[in-house]
């Protein structure tokens, strides 16, 4: 609440109003393991432009020093508050940072990321442009090694707004964005009784198309603002069974809940489950005897929707070669997945 002066009557008043301000975003970033980052994601993210936030620091039972370094952020800045939990992976994290947030919109960070000081601002000012109830950014993938980054993405239009069938198939066809949790600032009303999944690995897959179909719109603007680390040692470049069995069945459940909420987008559903399936049985060729069951399991889904995705257009190239080539057995698709592997092509 501020003091003005109006005029009434000829004679100037002092009265309290509320002055028209920025809505608050809450800004959740789960915190594990993460100590050589978390300070410089930590610093970009008090950085921004757009200062009215609620900095939400999810420490998850993290065994070095990151719980510490929170602690002491939150001792310069009255924007952070901390939450100190046992470990529960990084879905249940971020289920605690959406429990306690106060923002009309929310934004998630990766701690090992960093992003540019106009990050949220530039999100939310598309979010308002274009009326939408979800705002997606650019990304740029930072490799920690050779300290080099590339865009992953050449959008044709810099900008634009999306309706949630456009949405969800421009997701599921892989052409413009990903599904990732970060480079997007939600209304908070999106997560009203939708949650990500706790202890399973591709949560952000799990959930982006319910977030989407739970909207009227969705609005992009290409920026790049967000740093994406790429660092050996992530969850996400370490191979185990859960995970390839976690992402078949999001998939799966993600084919079936599309057939009955959004039936227009099964095309595109059918795109993502054999797109990574074909990823994933790439990656599980050196230990054929050891993943035997989940290669079963990939064989039999190819085989049940290669057809489809041969004669769908809209996907990309090297998707339906595979299904193509798949008809001439798995045993010669798996030598040309290895030779290629050999010549630095996939």
């Amino acid at each position: 609440m501020e003091t003005i002066a109006v005029k009434i009557g000829g004679s100037l008043e002092v009265k309290e109003a509320k002055l028209p301000c920025n809505p608050l975003i809450s800004v959740i970033i789960p915190v594990y393991k993460v100590e050589p980052y978390l300070r410089k994601c930590l610093d970009s993210v008090l950085a921004q432009t757009y200062a009215n936030l609620q900095i939400i620091l999810v420490d998850d039972g993290s065994p070095d020093n990151c719980g510490k370094i929170c602690d002491e952020y939150a001792g310069k800045d009255k924007r952070i508050e901390v939450i100190h939990k046992e470990n529960g992976g990084l879905s249940d994290a971020r289920n605690a940072g959406l429990g306690i947030m106060k923002g009309e919109y929310v934004a998630f960070v990766d701690s090992d990321d960093w992003v540019l000081p106009k990050y949220i601002e530039d999100m939310y000012e598309n979010l308002k442009k274009y009326n939408s109830d979800l705002a997606i950014s650019g990304i740029a993938y930072f490799y920690e090694h050779n300290k080099e980054y590339k865009y992953p993405y050449n959008m044709k239009t810099r900008e634009g707004v999306w309706n949630r069938e456009q949405a969800i198939n421009k997701l599921m066809y892989q052409n413009e964005f990903l599904p990732s949790a970060y480079v997007k600032l939600y209304k908070v009303k999106l997560f009203e009784t939708i949650k990500y999944p706790k202890g399973m690995y591709w949560e952000d897959l799990a959930t982006a198309y319910r977030l989407f179909f739970a909207c009227d719109k969705i609005s992009y603007l290409d920026d790049k603002n967000y740093f994406y680390v790429q660092r050996r040692g992530s969850i996400l470049h370490k191979p185990s069974i859960k995970k390839m069995n976690d992402a078949l069945d999001i998939l799966d459940e993600m084919l079936k809940w599309i057939k009955e909420n959004m039936p227009v987008c099964e095309k595109s559903a059918i795109c993502r489950l054999v797109g990574l399936n074909f990823h994933i049985y790439h990656s599980l060729l050196k230990d054929k005897n050891e993943y035997r069951n989940e290669i079963a399991r990939i064989e039999k889904n190819i085989k049940k929707y290669r057809y489809e995705i041969i004669f769908d257009l809209k996907i990309k190239n090297k998707i339906r070669i595979a299904c193509l080539l798949s008809y001439l057995g798995f045993g010669i698709l798996g030598c040309i997945f290895k030779l290629f592997k050999a010549n630095g092509e996939i």
